[in-house]
């Protein structure tokens, strides 16, 4: 494989979320970019992997950005319960069985093992290719140095808050401690991670 420039990939993070103030896009710094058609990730023939949005260089360590919208994911997946919670009752009143207990923990589970693979394959990816990194102190491989955020648009309402403690919790008994520092996994807004990268506040 050929040298790999990173800085061809170095792009001003767009979260690609709606409504978002462009205030706020401003401040978003450059980072590398893996995922879409233009991304590292492409390049190297790797479609077939999963990973998070940008790769991040800071101050001697690595963070793993994954942006989603789950304020609307939750929105959604509340919504399927509720659909299915109806559903549930139609059949109960025609004596037929309904695993309507099950379907949340259903619906975790995948959002769950995106956000796991999504990690897992970005450090498979950089360990196919940090030979051919330029530049080569891109990707350190003391754990301790890695930081996994996963970030979402606006402040979280009660449910919301219940959802995201659920999901970190799940993610991170995914995820063996030789890949993942506990302390070095957040959930956290837009505007939280706006604030980190100003105030040194990731650690």
């Amino acid at each position: 494989m050929d040298r790999i420039k990173l800085n061809d990939y170095l792009k001003k993070i767009n979260p690609e979320f709606k409504d978002v103030e462009n205030k706020l896009l401003e401040q978003l710094p450059n980072a590398y970019l893996l995922d879409n058609n233009d991304g590292l990730k492409k390049y190297c023939g790797c479609v077939n992997l999963k990973s998070v949005d940008f790769l991040l260089k800071k101050d001697g360590e690595l963070y793993f950005i994954e942006f989603s919208d789950l304020n609307s994911e939750d929105a959604s997946i509340r919504k399927n319960i509720d659909d299915q919670i109806k559903c549930c009752k139609k059949q109960k009143e025609k004596k037929i069985d309904c695993p309507v207990k099950d379907y949340p923990k259903q619906l975790q589970n995948m959002k769950t093992n995106d956000f796991v693979l999504k990690y897992k394959d970005t450090i498979l990816l950089l360990y196919l290719i940090k030979n051919n990194l330029e530049p080569e102190d891109i990707f350190d491989e003391d754990i301790n140095k890695w930081h996994y955020l996963i970030v979402y648009n606006k402040e979280p309402n009660t449910d919301l808050i219940k959802y995201l403690d659920l999901l970190k919790s799940s993610i991170q008994s995914s995820l063996p401690a030789k890949i993942l520092n506990r302390n070095n996994f957040k959930l956290q807004t837009l505007n939280m991670f706006i604030k980190s990268l100003k105030l040194d506040l990731f650690s």
